[in-house]
C-alpha cells in the first residue's frame, strides 16, 4: 500500500493540475505531499549525520562545528562552479535548508547518545 502511495505521488508531480495556478492555491494535503519528499531528502541525512558524528566526536559543540563546515563547503563549492553572483543568489536558499535541517541534526546527535547509552547497558548486564 505504501508502495502504490508513492508511485501515485510521483505520477501527479509532474501532472498539468500541479502545474497550474500558483502555490498559494493548492490545499494543505497538496503542498505536504509536493514539500514533504524535498524536505525529507534534506532532513534525513541530517539525522544521519548527526548520529554518526555522535559515535566519533565527544562534545556537541564540535559535530556542530563539522555540521557548519559541511554547509560553508557547500557555498564554497557553489562559488568555485558558478561564480560569486550566482552564489549570492541561492544562499538565502543555504541558509533556510541550514536552519530548517539543524533541529534534525541535533535529534540525530540525541538519538545517537541515547543508542551509545543503551548500548553500554547492554554489555553490562
Amino acid at each position: 500500500m505504501l508502495r502504490l502511495a508513492i508511485n501515485l505521488l510521483f505520477v501527479a508531480l509532474p501532472s498539468m493540475a500541479m502545474a497550474a495556478g500558483d502555490v498559494g492555491d493548492q490545499s494543505w494535503y497538496v503542498l505536504l505531499a509536493v514539500y514533504g519528499p524535498a524536505a525529507m531528502l534534506v532532513l534525513l541525512p541530517a539525522t544521519g549525520f548527526g548520529f554518526f558524528l555522535q559515535g566519533f566526536l565527544s562534545k556537541f559543540r564540535y559535530g556542530f562545528g563539522v555540521y557548519v563546515a559541511c554547509w560553508l563547503a557547500l557555498l564554497g563549492a557553489c562559488v568555485v562552479t558558478e561564480g560569486v553572483a550566482k552564489t549570492i543568489n541561492v544562499s538565502p536558499l543555504v541558509a533556510v535548508m541550514f536552519l530548517l535541517s539543524s533541529p534534525a541534526f541535533v535529534s540525530g546527535w540525541y538519538l545517537g547518545i541515547k543508542d551509545a547509552q543503551r548500548t553500554a547497558h547492554k554489555k553490562l548486564a
